[in-house]
């Protein structure tokens, strides 16, 4: 089982559109993926839920998985600090599945990624605790600049300089130079695209 993982420093970095990129840019792989949200305010006294979904429509971020390419997609809405309690079942869809592409942050206090990224956005000024965390462990950063802005650069004082620094304008043009070092360290055969 390979897990590539898209982290974010905050909501609204673009990290959906990252994932879908790259389940797009590695066809071959047969992604399932998993989307795990936090901030459920559910009224039931459930402390997660996880849906697959059905639609390739793109009408929601797990179906856009779907839209892009991926063979499943699930959606996790965790109560903030109840991932621990949604880790067996999450385990159990995803250990049949050989490439597995998750969007979120907790979860990597409870699984071992094979690559993870952490998406940086540049108009996006919260820079959640669980991010300064993955600052630290992250195999990419990739930042979504704006030009207007460079808010994270003031939060992020400890910088790794190690860790490879990939920028792009938008979510959806991912640098070809980002691509061959996760398919390098994935170890995936090349696609008919050139990157």
């Amino acid at each position: 089982m390979t897990i590539l993982t898209v982290s974010g420093h905050a909501r609204k970095t673009g990290k959906t559109t990252v994932a879908e990129g790259l389940i797009a840019a590695f066809p071959q792989c047969g992604w399932a993926a998993l989307k795990i949200s936090s901030h459920w305010h559910s009224t039931t006294l459930e402390n997660y839920l996880i849906i697959e979904e059905q639609s390739r429509e793109g009408l929601n971020d797990t179906s856009r998985f779907l839209a892009a390419g991926a063979k499943r997609a699930w959606w996790a809405r965790v109560r903030e600090g109840q991932m621990e309690a949604a880790m067996p079942e999450a385990r159990k869809l995803l250990e049949s599945e050989p490439f597995i592409l998750i969007e979120g942050n907790e979860i990597l206090d409870f699984i071992s990624a094979d690559f993870r990224i952490l998406v940086l956005n540049d108009a996006v000024a919260e820079f959640k605790k669980s991010a300064r965390r993955i600052l630290q462990q992250a195999d990419a950063l990739l930042t979504i600049r704006n030009p207007t802005e460079a808010t994270f650069r003031r939060e992020v004082v400890d910088f790794p300089a190690a860790t490879p620094f990939f920028e792009t304008d938008d979510p959806k043009v991912l640098p070809s130079e980002l691509l061959r070092l996760i398919r390098s360290r994935l170890h995936l055969a090349s696609t008919q695209e050139s990157f």
